[in-house]
């Protein structure tokens, strides 16, 4: 089946993964099945979004189901935010994901809102004043660990006097990152240090759980 491509544009399916579509009925093995008639029918990418203020199933153990059980699509995470997880326990958990997945993972990175993501960066022991420096520590460490074996790594934010060896990514240099965002200040920051594609806010797709969900990032 070829993909949907309309005016040079792909189309991918947001995966309703949130508490909401669980209690309407829908279950884990149904998103997983939904990502396989997606694929049948000619989508380009499967994504699942993060938060920790709505529950929802983990992206990445999703995405890893998905790509266990698809064969051609991208997956992808729209968005992921990194300061809700160790960096360097991410980095091992993304290589093993696109290595699974055979080299189709997407990596779409966020740095939360102001007035709704505060509280998440708390629990998570992150400084949300700092949170794209925060960010930017993070991609750079990841890609250091898939190139190569750092000993240690001294960011803005983020020391580690001692690193353990990383598992390598199926592609050399490790899956793209992709900055979720919409402002001028994303469009510099994802020409200086992410992959040359930037995700934008309020992409809108329907659901067979009969629900809406939106793939939303921040600068």
């Amino acid at each position: 089946m070829p993909r949907w491509i309309v005016d040079g544009v792909e189309f991918g399916l947001l995966l309703p993964a949130g508490q909401a579509q669980l209690e309407a009925g829908g279950t884990p093995r149904a998103l997983v099945a939904v990502a396989r008639e997606a694929e049948r029918l000619g989508f380009a990418s499967i994504w699942a979004g993060d938060s920790l203020s709505r529950p929802r199933i983990e992206p990445l153990t999703l995405l890893t189901a998905v790509a266990q059980a698809t064969e051609r699509v991208t997956v992808g995470t729209a968005v992921l935010l990194p300061a809700h997880r160790n960096p360097v326990q991410t980095a091992m958990t993304l290589a093993s994901v696109d290595l699974i997945s055979e080299g189709r993972l997407a990596v779409g990175v966020g740095a939360g809102f102001p007035g709704f993501s505060e509280r998440e960066f708390e629990l998570a022991g992150v400084d949300f004043r700092t949170r794209f420096s925060h960010l930017d520590d993070v991609v750079t460490l990841w890609r250091e660990l898939w190139t190569g074996q750092p000993s240690s790594f001294h960011g803005k934010v983020l020391h580690y006097d001692w690193l353990p060896p990383a598992i390598r990514p199926a592609r050399p240099g490790g899956p793209p990152i992709w900055l979720g965002g919409a402002t001028p200040a994303a469009l510099r920051r994802t020409a200086l240090r992410y992959s040359r594609r930037q995700l934008e806010p309020a992409l809108h797709v329907s659901r067979p759980f009969g629900a809406r969900s939106s793939a939303t990032g921040a600068e």
